[in-house]
């Protein structure tokens, strides 16, 4: 008889488990799933020369944030199209300077656009490869981007 206690207690200790590991993961693919739609809508809002509704996607108190009240940095991101989210991960704050360990979460996104003028760092004309780090503030905050930065 304590054998057959014993078996359904693993098993509902088991099934626990998997629950848990199930509705993490669905809260994990929930978060990537926002910071990339956030990092869309920032690049679609760039794209449009629409530096008012890109400043919603972008943290307030960042350098990024200044740089978009000035477009001009921005300009060969105009009629730009976002190609595809290559790489939705989630980043640590070690490593990173001491301003990111305010943070309740950070996501990295690598995402392939196709630009159509060059920049003022002279990146060239096609497809280009940006890196863009999101935070959130708290769990009930919105994604927000802090940095913009391209690749190869």
């Amino acid at each position: 008889m304590s054998k057959i206690f014993i078996k359904i207690g693993i098993l509902l200790i088991g099934l626990c488990l998997l629950l848990v590991f199930n509705s993490y993961k669905k809260k994990s693919t929930h978060d990537k799933e926002m910071a990339a739609q956030t990092t869309t809508f920032f690049l679609n809002s760039l794209s449009k020369s629409d530096s008012k509704s890109a400043l919603k996607y972008v943290w307030p108190d960042e350098r990024l944030y200044g740089e978009l009240k000035s477009p001009e940095r921005f300009l060969s991101f105009k009629d730009s199209k976002t190609l595809e989210v290559i790489r939705v991960n989630y980043d640590s704050a070690k490593g990173r300077p001491e301003y990111y360990q305010q943070f309740y979460k950070i996501i990295s996104v690598m995402i392939k656009i196709k630009v159509l003028y060059t920049d003022d760092a002279g990146s060239p004309v096609g497809d280009n490869i940006l890196f863009i780090t999101l935070v959130k503030k708290s769990p009930h905050s919105d994604w927000l981007i802090t940095e913009l930065g391209s690749g190869p």
